[in-house]
């Protein structure tokens, strides 16, 4: 197989600046305070050079990244009693074995965690693949920093020495001795932050694409370069055709069915090489991006000159890149996803990585690379060396051979003889003179590890506050998600699971009176017969000999560690060629953002011309500039800079404007297309985002046509209370007892009305709320086990999805009506929150302390209290009875009202009363289930 040569001409060559700022932090770098002169991102006006603007983002990304770290040793230094649940800390540590794997050596080490936690690992985003840990044993005093890069969940399913595997930055360095503590930081991951910091270090400025419009906010934006030298005839639906860049026809006879803003948004998708599109709630701004992709789709091959390449499709997250590709597959089956192995059952067959195994199978030949193979057998004759290597370090007693050359007098080795072998290589196969000319200054490590294991046992048994430990929980899909990620990108799947670790545990190790002095060694330097030297201080003098051995392997085994990560990156190289060879004849190819850092190489090397991006509002500006290549002549933006904006880890650096996207800062000086249509949410529910969106959102007349939720007299309401909010124990996040019980009440009687549970979503601001709602809910499974279809999720993880029915638990409140409001206070989390329901839409909440501390939420409540849909009572009717007017009968629940008062079977508190099959008459409350599937309790012979 003939393979493409890569190209790296896109790399800046002169490191100076920020490019010579280390990703990883330093020692130095934890001890010291916070920088003072961190930039600012420049959100209102041009940047004044290229250099300053990848700075700028290179200097807060990576602040954002080890801020958590050094903030949680600083208060494990300072002050531990106020350490919070972001930093992990765990003990015990010690060296298991090693293996190599394409970074280097890893290390298999074992640690405990505090007897009080439990730890669902298959759940945890704990020592995730990716993460960065900190080890010392001077309270952080001195640093290694190293790595996560396996966590088998075989070697954690016990509640003490539990295991992982790590790589270390200078691996010849670290010597492992007793005492090392470990701790990460569970709100920044490492992984997520190291491809795209490097990325920025290594962009050319002058190469960057789309500078004049990124960083001089040039409004001038002309057409893509592929389509300045052509007249572009592009065909439309119903075979209408176009010059593109003249006067298109009717929005009727280019795609019948488009509101006129959709149609301008198409205009500019195709025309610009810089399209900015913003899509408010419910709009179809993925509507609009399948649309666009189509089209370009169906017209790029018939374009002259050079070839366009695969459309890259670049989202925020995996769900919503899943969600982009399964509509691209509707029209397009030639499509590639890079990245973690998909959820989405129809793209799976499309990632990078089952192609490759199918070939595997189908047809092994066009995947041969003759040049990889020696290379493999190179690394793996390095890696016996190396572990030769770090053998002879674990072990407790220096090689015979060293000290026969550097160390002793020919008398003095014959001293050491009383048969015709002297030692050789230290097994214990062998009779070994220096271990016992040691003799008794030897002691074993075995017993002492089984009493600590004996101890840590008896702690365990006798704690009781074995609470689960779930503040780091996501879910498992989640978790496996990282794990793919990092093993595709680092090839560790194959290596580290099918690793045989060398133990390097050792046995035995040899007591030292550390008061020795290096005089007192001097004085029997000289001593012919070893066996007339002092015990303390043949081992003193044995320890001398060790670190001038071990002086010795660690230049050895850093060099041979360079040569091994030489070849890696070589062997990775050939991995990109194979790889390009298959994405090139792809028309279409999907990835996160952070995928598009870590495949920089491939896509540079690859040369695709447009880009479409996603959630471009809710993505750091790092991650879409990282994902750009010099090839890139036309990008396409699409998301809504009023929902969520870009996460950051560090809540401070919002002040340094981090968390304003690229999106957001162009729209501001840019031409953009607002879509103004809207067809997800009935209309007294879009009247909720008015104060966001002022009058610029319509309603397609199809969001008239929904039906009334089921039990309830009206679709929308806010239920006003005064219960008061409380801390979750053990966890900064906030609960409120009442509005997850009230939750949980109601969607237990949406579902007992026959409403489907599918179409129920409960919706919080908060995590510790998620979870306490969660189990209100589980309270009710056996007699309700549609409950467990229910969705309870937080408001930022519904973010791009939408239900028929939510329940919005607000949770903060509190009696003095100006306390903090929290995330309630933040517009763009509160768009979210109120634009996901279809058809109804039911918000728990503290109305007086809501209006206080937000001219937002005054302006939503307004509109709700104008409307009646805002009180301390919540009308629902029965479905089955009628009142006196022939209305449905109606119950009132209110602020006061025992939660039991919600009809627990979905009709209302009347008796049924209606004949059943059998012919007697229904004894039961009023119930909306079918008399079929219950069973008369009457003596009755049917």
């Amino acid at each position: 197989m003939k393979l493409p040569t890569l190209n790296n001409d896109y790399q800046i060559r002169e490191k100076k600046g920020f490019r010579r700022i280390p990703i990883i932090p330093t020692e130095e770098e934890m001890l010291a305070p916070p920088p003072k002169d961190l930039p600012i991102n420049i959100i209102d006006e041009p940047y004044d050079s290229h250099e300053e603007y990848l700075e700028t983002h290179y200097k807060l990304l990576r602040e954002d990244c080890i801020s958590p770290l050094r903030e949680g040793i600083r208060l494990l230094q300072t002050q531990p009693e106020e350490l919070n649940s972001n930093l992990r800390i765990y003990e015990k540590i010690n060296l298991v074995g090693i293996s190599l794997a394409s970074m280097g050596i890893v290390h298999r080490i074992s640690f405990m965690i505090k007897h009080s936690e439990r730890v669902h690992w298959a759940t945890n985003k704990r020592l995730l693949p990716g993460t960065l840990v900190v080890f010392s044993k001077d309270n952080f005093k001195t640093m290694k920093f190293g790595t996560v890069v396996n966590r088998p969940l075989e070697l954690l399913k016990k509640v003490y020495d539990l295991q992982v595997d790590v790589h270390f930055r200078l691996d010849a360095e670290f010597e492992w001795s007793e005492g090392y503590v470990m701790v990460e930081a569970t709100s920044s991951y490492f992984e997520a932050y190291r491809h795209i910091l490097k990325v920025l270090q290594e962009l050319d400025p002058e190469k960057l694409p789309f500078k004049e419009h990124i960083i001089g906010l040039d409004q001038k934006i002309d057409v893509p370069k592929y389509l300045q030298t052509q007249r572009p005839d592009y065909k439309f639906e119903n075979d209408i055709r176009c010059d593109i860049m003249e006067e298109w026809p009717t929005v009727e006879k280019i795609s019948p069915g488009l509101h006129s803003s959709q149609y301008d948004a198409l205009k500019r998708m195709l025309t610009c090489r810089l399209a900015l599109i913003q899509g408010p709630p419910g709009t179809g701004k993925t509507y609009m991006g399948l649309k666009a992709v189509k089209i370009l789709l169906e017209n790029l091959e018939n374009l002259k000159g050079p070839t366009i390449g695969p459309i890259v499709i670049a989202c925020q997250t995996n769900h919503a890149l899943d969600q982009f590709l399964e509509g691209i597959q509707e029209f397009e089956e030639n499509i590639i996803r890079l990245g973690s192995r998909s959820r989405s059952n129809k793209i799976k067959p499309y990632t990078l990585y089952n192609i490759v195994q199918d070939l595997k199978l189908s047809d092994p030949s066009s995947l041969r690379n003759r040049d990889i193979g020696p290379l493999f057998k190179k690394r793996d004759d390095i890696k016996s060396k190396i572990i030769k290597l770090c053998k002879e370090i674990r072990n407790p007693f220096v090689k015979y051979d060293f000290i026969k050359k550097q160390c002793l007098t020919n008398d003095q080795l014959s001293s050491l003889k009383r048969d015709d072998w002297f030692g050789g290589e230290d097994t214990n196969s062998k009779k070994n003179y220096i271990r016992e000319w040691l003799e008794d200054s030897i002691a074993t490590t075995t017993s002492k590890q089984n009493d600590m294991d004996f101890q840590v046992t008896q702690l365990i048994s006798q704690d009781s506050g074995n609470q689960m430990e779930d503040e780091d929980e996501i879910t498992e899909e989640e978790i496996q998600d990282v794990e793919a990620d990092y093993a595709d990108y680092h090839e560790t799947d194959d290596i580290l699971k099918n690793a045989d670790f060398e133990k390097l545990r050792s046995e035995e190790c040899i007591r030292l009176n550390t008061s020795i002095r290096d005089d007192q060694i001097n004085e029997y330097e000289s001593e012919e017969d070893l066996w007339e030297i002092p015990l303390e201080i043949r081992a003193a003098m044995h320890n001398r000999w060790r670190r001038k051995r071990l002086k010795e392997v660690y230049i050895e085994l850093k060099n041979l560690c360079e040569q091994y990560s030489k070849i890696s990156d070589k062997i990775k190289t050939e991995r990109i060629r194979e790889n390009l060879s298959i994405v090139k004849s792809a028309r279409v190819i999907g990835m996160t953002t952070t995928a598009a850092a870590k495949n920089h190489e491939l896509l540079v090397n690859l040369k695709p011309k447009i880009m479409i991006i996603e959630e471009a509002a809710e993505t750091l500006e790092a991650h879409i500039v990282a994902a750009l290549t010099p090839a890139t002549e036309h990008l396409i933006l699409i998301g809504d800079h009023q929902q969520l904006r870009p996460s950051v880890s560090v809540h401070e650096l919002e002040s340094h404007k981090l968390n304003v996207s690229l999106f957001e800062r162009l729209v501001k000086f840019l031409p953009f297309c607002q879509l103004t249509e809207q067809r997800r949410m009935r209309p007294e529910i879009r009247r909720l985002l008015t104060p966001i969106y002022k009058d610029e959102l319509t309603d397609h007349e199809d969001v008239n046509k929904y039906p009334d939720v089921p039990g309830f007299y009206d679709n929308l309401f806010f239920f006003d209370h005064i219960e008061e909010e409380a801390y979750e124990p053990d966890s900064t996040s906030k609960i409120n007892d009442f509005e997850a019980r009230m939750c949980a009440k109601f969607a237990n009687y949406l579902v007992k009305g026959r409403v489907s549970a599918k179409r129920i979503t409960i919706l919080s601001m908060y995590s510790g709320q998620r979870k306490l709602i969660c189990k209100y809910l589980k309270e009710d499974f056996r007699k309700t086990p549609e409950l467990n279809q229910i969705r309870v999720s937080s408001v930022d993880g519904f973010q791009g999805e939408q239900n028929d029915i939510i329940l919005l638990s607000l949770v903060r409140s509190r009696e003095q009506p100006r306390s903090s409001i929290g995330f309630l206070g933040i517009s763009n989390r509160v768009c979210v929150a109120l634009s996901r329901a279809k058809h109804g839409l039911y918000i728990f909440g503290n109305a007086s302390q809501l209006k206080n501390r937000s001219d937002l939420w005054k302006s939503v409540l307004d509109i709700l209290e104008k409307a009646g849909l805002c009180g301390q009572t919540i009308n629902l009717c029965c479905q089955k009875h009628s009142n006196k007017e022939g209305g449905p009968a109606s119950m009132e629940i209110t602020v006061v009202a025992d939660y039991n008062c919600i009809p627990p079977e979905g009709g209302c508190s009347r008796w049924c009363g209606e004949v059943m099959g059998c012919g007697h008459v229904c004894p039961s409350k009023c119930h909306m289930y079918p008399h079929n599937e219950t069973t008369c309790q009457s003596f009755c012979m049917q």
